[in-house]
């Protein structure tokens, strides 16, 4: 069974440096964000944000829409907002597996995050 506590521990350590090392997570980006068929997504969850690659990603192709991007670590989401200041998203900081959505959503979407 995954331990969510390790998880957590380990991705806030390694916040800061952590695009130093994920060239594998960025390919995957590249590739899933191009395989999206929605054209007109106005509300968009992104689960495991991580440090915002792939939010930015999502932000680019659709710039008009509500994203809510969500991630277990409190230092991850901290590296997203520095990256996204003024793009308009909604960082939280939780467990996307325990996460309560308050809205409905046109596309929900995760890149490499679920262990």
């Amino acid at each position: 069974m995954v331990n969510k506590a390790i998880i957590k521990e380990n991705f806030s350590k390694h916040a800061r440096e952590y695009d130093q090392y994920s060239k594998v997570q960025n390919f995957c980006a590249s590739k899933l964000i191009n395989e999206i068929g929605c054209k007109q997504c106005h509300n968009i969850l992104d689960l495991g944000c991580g440090t915002g690659n792939y939010t930015k990603l999502l932000r680019d192709k659709f710039p008009k829409s509500l994203i809510k991007a969500v991630d277990i670590s409190r230092a991850m989401v901290e590296v997203s907002k520095e990256k996204l200041s003024n793009q308009k998203i909604e960082f939280i900081i939780a467990d996307a597996e325990q996460f309560k959505l308050d809205n409905g959503f046109d596309l929900v979407t995760s890149n490499a995050s679920f262990q």
